[in-house]
């Protein structure tokens, strides 16, 4: 059985890495997993929170930051 899924999880692999192959996205996802592209959205999201939703959104704010930093701690 194990051998069975060893089998099954290399020849996925193998369909991924080797076949399923886009240029496309070899060129595009360096950009998107790059932290630093996100910034301009966070800060967006920020001024429409605040400008939108006046104190509520400080709240909201609170917690979109804080959630990942709980969750990492957790």
């Amino acid at each position: 059985m194990i051998d069975w899924i060893i089998q099954q999880d290399r020849s996925l692999f193998q369909l991924i890495n080797k076949v399923l192959v886009s240029g496309f996205l070899d060129a595009v996802m360096p950009f998107i997993r790059n932290s630093k592209t996100w910034y301009p959205l966070y800060l967006f999201i920020a001024v429409f929170m605040i400008v939108r939703h006046g104190s509520k959104g400080m709240w909201w704010l609170l917690f979109f930051f804080l959630a990942p930093a709980l969750g990492d701690l957790i």
